[in-house]
């Protein structure tokens, strides 16, 4: 056999970080399923942003993602073209926000993990 499959090929793209994604899931099933005493949340989402290309390109990856999930995408609001597709709890969803919708994703997302709640300090000494 010469040259490389077309999954050892994906591999050598994206230097196997599908291949390390879909591992730790398992791994993440595995665990969970052994470790009955780590709880679990009712549900969860995976979201895949399509970042390349121009509106019209981002849309046609969408759409090419929601072939392959077996569903079709649709628009979610007027910023955002969107394919999902749920597996039991777990929501699958192929996201692409739109050039004029940009600017207030990007607002949305600047500030995570940089504004901190007021902690509340309480005293306990005695006099």
């Amino acid at each position: 056999m010469y040259g490389k499959t077309p999954h050892e090929t994906a591999l050598a793209v994206d230097g196997g970080h599908r291949a390390a994604f879909v591992q730790g899931l398992v791994d993440l099933a595995v665990y969970l399923t052994t470790h009955p005493d780590v709880p679990v949340p009712p549900s969860g989402d995976i979201c895949y942003v399509v970042l390349h290309g121009d509106d019209q390109a981002r849309r046609a990856e969408v759409d090419r993602i929601a072939a392959a999930l077996g569903t079709t995408a649709s628009t979610a609001g007027s910023e955002h073209y969107q394919a999902v597709r749920r597996f039991g709890p777990i929501r699958y969803e192929a996201l692409a926000v739109s050039d004029a919708g940009a600017p207030a994703w990007e607002a949305l997302t600047s500030y995570r993990g940089c504004v901190q709640p007021e902690r509340t300090v309480t005293c306990t000494t005695s006099i």
